[in-house]
């Protein structure tokens, strides 16, 4: 008997011991992305990525427009494509089951690049939507917040997920290309977005310059990059 007690403590301690490595991301593990170490190196298209990590006081300092310190601080936005998919990342202090009175928001994509976020991912039920209406945050500067109307396109099932993140969260999802239209609908004004019922932050990313020989696979439309807000870090990176 205090063999086997002796046994489940050194499992206890080890599982404890390895706690920071228990959360199993949808594909930001296998681009070699971390807190702090958010370049990826390991996707085989095209990404662009916005990092944006409050590192002041954690429990409150402005954010942008609100307050809030990391529990409300969107961290970095991953806007990744290759031939068929995009791939969609938010890494944020902000939890789905929310805080307080405060919700978190749905995935919000701009395809087209016409200022409309007309494709949207419901974040409690994986859905990918095309939008026809959304609701505002408290912030209005962070809209749109959450998905009021619109038609259910089809579950991303295994291609969605939530999970710890380095003691953050981290929401992805990998989204067929031909269900948003195609490639040859981005412009240099496509891009994705996320916040939650507050808005005090807000965190978005637009779509990434293919490989000339994705993009001429890809056919026509060029991908560029949009501007960028407060204190924005903007990467391209393309890895083999």
């Amino acid at each position: 008997m205090k063999k086997g007690i002796l046994t489940l403590l050194l499992v206890i301690a080890f599982l404890a011991g390895n706690a920071h490595f228990s959360h199993a991301t949808l594909f930001l593990d296998d681009w070699g992305v971390s807190y702090g170490n958010w370049e990826p190196t390991g996707f085989g298209g095209s990404v662009n990525y916005v990092v944006e990590d409050w590192t002041g006081d954690p429990a409150s300092g402005y954010l942008d427009p609100g307050y809030g310190g990391d529990a409300f601080d969107v961290e970095a936005v991953y806007f990744g494509l290759d031939d068929d998919y995009a791939y969609f990342a938010f890494v944020t202090g902000f939890p789905l089951q929310g805080i307080g009175n405060y919700d978190a928001g749905d995935i919000a994509i701009d395809w087209n690049g016409d200022g409309t976020y007309e494709y949207g991912i419901d974040t409690e039920t994986g859905d990918l939507m095309s939008v026809t209406s959304w609701s505002d945050p408290y912030f209005t500067a962070s809209s749109p917040y959450q998905i009021t109307s619109g038609t259910t396109i089809e579950n991303l099932g295994a291609n969605y997920s939530y999970d710890t993140f380095d003691g953050r969260y981290a929401i992805e999802a990998i989204v067929d290309i031909s269900s948003l239209g195609g490639a040859g609908l981005l412009t240099t004004d496509s891009d994705i977005h996320w916040t939650m019922s507050c808005g005090n932050d807000a965190g978005g990313a637009p779509a990434p310059v293919p490989e000339p020989a994705t993009m001429f696979l890809l056919g026509a439309g060029f991908i560029g990059m949009a501007g960028l807000g407060r204190k924005r870090l903007f990467n391209t990176s393309v890895v083999k």
